[in-house]
């Protein structure tokens, strides 16, 4: 029975800390302000989470790319010489093209380790939620599962994993092609907020919109309430694109309603960040079956 390592990308927002815990490595994606290239670094060591931001407030708009062949071969070829199967937690193929990819570029490596296995799972999630099923592939790694066992489980469990997130501002969906020119211009002048949801076929949709920052924070942690399951056991991440006071408040909240295990704190990565925009929030949890279709 061969040990497998789990491996997710960029998109997965799995800061430093949290990837040595559990012993998980990642595959940086890559973005571009129109003049310099950068790797999409969770930890935002190129460029500052602060800096990225404050670019975006400043017109600067970033375009993002799937993770890249040489960044996957080296990867793959590092801990299939060390003798490991490969679990890749990959970001939803509904949003990147990253899953694919890594398959194909697997498909060659595997010519020259035939003995070694490489799943490349497509979670149909992104941010925590695509983190929060790393750590769990994580945990079931460190159980003793094979990579085949780990994947059945997984692809059981993903659309347990919620994903809500609200924006500050429509235009950076409109930006990014998500939405009208005119929906974003009324939305900004009313004040709407959408409620954006992972949907059951990998998509992120507005789900429904409400009326102003407080309410649209109140709503998600209402959401985390009343879906979350076997809370106690539960870790649920908090994201924020450079607004710690809202993310604080979003964790003060959920701890005040329900009994979690633990309450993460972490910044949006710059992939998912270059389309939502500055002060963003999105919250990931364990809970209820997602079966809402955009």
């Amino acid at each position: 029975m061969n040990k497998f390592k789990v491996i997710t990308d960029t998109t997965s927002d799995l800061y430093e800390e949290l990837r040595e815990k559990y012993d998980i490595d990642y595959m940086m994606m890559a973005f571009n302000d129109g003049i310099m290239n950068y790797d999409a670094d969770i930890d935002f060591k190129g460029i500052s989470a602060k800096e990225f931001y404050d670019s975006m407030r400043n017109g600067v708009v970033f375009k993002t790319s799937q993770v890249q062949a040489t960044e996957i071969v080296k990867k793959l070829t590092k801990y299939l010489e060390l003798g490991y199967d490969i679990l890749y937690v990959a970001c939803s193929s509904k949003l990147t093209s990253s899953c694919n990819f890594v398959k194909l570029q697997s498909e060659e490596l595997l010519d020259d380790y035939p003995e070694r296995k490489i799943i490349c799972f497509d979670t149909l999630r992104s941010t925590g939620a695509e983190g929060l099923i790393a750590i769990k592939a994580a945990i079931l790694a460190q159980e003793g599962k094979t990579v085949d066992e780990a994947y059945e489980i997984l692809n059981n469990e993903k659309l347990n994993f919620n994903t809500y997130c609200t924006v500050n501002s429509l235009e950076w969906l409109k930006k990014a092609g998500r939405i009208k020119a005119t929906k974003a211009f009324f939305g900004n002048l009313f004040n709407v907020k959408p409620i954006i949801v992972a949907d059951a076929i990998g998509n992120n949709f507005a789900m429904t919109t409400v009326k102003g920052r407080k309410d649209s924070l109140e709503f998600i942690v209402n959401a985390v309430k009343e879906r979350i399951e076997n809370s106690k056991d539960q870790i649920v991440f908090v994201e924020h694109a450079d607004d710690l006071d809202s993310a604080e408040y979003v964790k003060a909240r959920i701890k005040d309603l329900v009994d979690v295990k633990e309450v993460v704190i972490t910044n949006i990565g710059p992939i998912i960040g270059a389309t939502v925009g500055p002060d963003s929030i999105i919250v990931s949890f364990y809970g209820q079956k997602v079966t809402l279709n955009a």
